[in-house]
């Protein structure tokens, strides 16, 4: 099964207008949440009309999100609300949930909204990931490997394998932190995309994913898998061509082909010059595929090695006429649907950009108390949710996280801002090493300065 974070394409799509409606929903926020945790929500809902209006049921399409509140019925010129619990689940950075809410306001019986929120991770590696690429299941099996680290947890370990995809052997290194994962080689050929799924021992995350892809190359190989069928429209021609190709240069057969989330057609010929060991597939996709995004997928069965082949298919698809105003690869969101991502700021260069952690002084009034004041600097901010400090009592660590909540970047424009914290849980007279780390918006972070001293007074 191939996973939905292995392909991202968005149509965001200029949306018409059926008339307005009495009952409006306020999206809510949850602010920040560890992966894998839940927080609530609360939609206002503000009737304008005339009439009551009742909401008979409110549904999302997150595993692990619950309304968790009684469906009030909103008198007229009136507000209510409805309370939600919203699982942030493998999520990291900006995230949001969609909430379908069906009235019996006449004509206007549906209505969505959405909570947003923003995952950051225990772990330093916001989204860590394996990929083998083109795997040959010829020889040694294909092995990688990736370290974990956290720098909310000094002892961080990796407690156990949850779940691991049918297709790799996963072990954890013995230092603890490291995951050693190889490709089996009787496994599927083509394409594979999946999660290694770890317990952890952070005290505000329980869990972290890794992604994991493989393009397993057996005996028969794909020109393309993925197949990228881009951007199409109803009521063209929409052909696309994959060679299918020996790798010993053997005449090979074709059994049967099965295809998932496609409305399609295929056809077997020669290949263009016509050569042994090699076939083109040409698959052509129907006018009752439906209109938006394709995740698809087309088995492909080999007789005469026993074996079966998965090649992805994956694009878009919307009406001849539609007018697409973005395309947006951070979000997949139907062709009937909109979607709003936000855009990637030009690269910060952190180092040059903070500036005396310890020694520099901020415009505003400091923060109230008599512990250490930490200052500084961060130009071209744009890119930066926030900010988490850490405290040792030695230059080596151990590190403590002070602050989980974020102090959150105030950057409108790429100009310097200067920040301010003070730590009054420091005890006077004793000494104290201070770094802080930046937490981007995607939700990866990285640590801006070394250890700097200070003594608390």
């Amino acid at each position: 099964m191939i996973a939905v974070s292995a392909y991202f394409l968005t149509a965001v799509l200029a949306a018409g207008n059926s008339g307005a409606a009495s009952l409006s929903i306020d999206n809510c926020e949850i602010g920040e949440v560890y992966p894998f945790n839940s927080d609530r929500c609360e939609f206002v809902l503000t009737n304008n009309g005339d009439k009551p209006i009742r909401i008979l049921e409110v549904k999302s399409g997150g595993a692990g999100d619950s309304v968790v509140s009684s469906l009030p019925v909103i008198a007229p010129h009136s507000q209510g609300n409805v309370q939600v619990v919203v699982d942030s689940g493998n999520a990291m950075g900006d995230f949001h949930r969609t909430f379908a809410f069906r009235t019996d306001e006449a004509g206007h019986e549906q209505s969505v909204a959405n909570a947003f929120g923003f995952a950051i991770s225990a772990v330093d590696q916001a989204k860590p990931q394996i990929d083998f690429g083109a795997a040959s299941l010829a020889g040694a099996p294909a092995e990688k490997r990736i370290e974990l680290s956290s720098q909310e947890a000094a002892n961080f370990k990796i407690k156990e394998i949850i779940a691991k995809p049918s297709f790799l052997d996963v072990t954890i290194g013995a230092d603890g932190h490291t995951v050693i994962a190889s490709v089996k080689p009787d496994t599927q050929w083509g394409l594979h995309s999946d999660f290694i799924k770890l317990a952890i021992d952070t005290p505000r995350q329980k869990q972290v994913w890794i992604g994991v892809k493989a393009d397993a190359h057996g005996e028969i190989v794909a020109s393309a898998n993925p197949l990228d069928m881009g951007l199409m429209r109803f009521g063209n021609h929409n052909e696309f061509r994959v060679q299918l190709t020996s790798r010993s240069g053997k005449k090979f057969k074709i059994g049967k082909m099965e295809l998932e989330k496609l409305q399609a057609k295929t056809q077997i010929s020669p290949c263009v010059p016509d050569k042994s060991g090699c076939q083109l597939l040409t698959l052509t996709i129907s006018d009752r595929q439906p209109a938006g995004a394709i995740l698809g997928h087309i088995l492909i069965d080999f007789p005469d090695y026993h074996r079966t082949m998965n090649l992805g298919a994956w694009g878009i698809i919307v009406d001849k006429d539609m007018e697409i105003q973005t395309l947006d690869p951070e979000k997949l969101v139907g062709a009937t649907g909109a979607g709003a991502g936000k855009s990637k700021a030009a690269a910060v260069d952190l180092h040059k950009a903070l500036k005396d952690v310890v020694e520099n002084s901020g415009t505003a009034p400091a923060p109230p108390g008599v512990g250490p004041l930490v200052k500084w600097t961060l130009a071209n901010g744009m890119t930066v949710r926030g900010f988490q400090i850490f405290r040792g009592d030695a230059e080596t660590g151990p590190f403590a996280l002070l602050n989980p909540s974020t102090i959150r970047s105030t950057a409108q424009t790429q100009d310097p801002v200067n920040y301010q914290w003070r730590d009054n849980s420091a005890a006077s007279g004793r000494t104290y090493w201070y770094y802080i780390s930046v937490v981007y918006n995607d939700g990866h972070k990285q640590q801006l300065t070394g250890p700097q001293k200070v003594v608390a007074k």
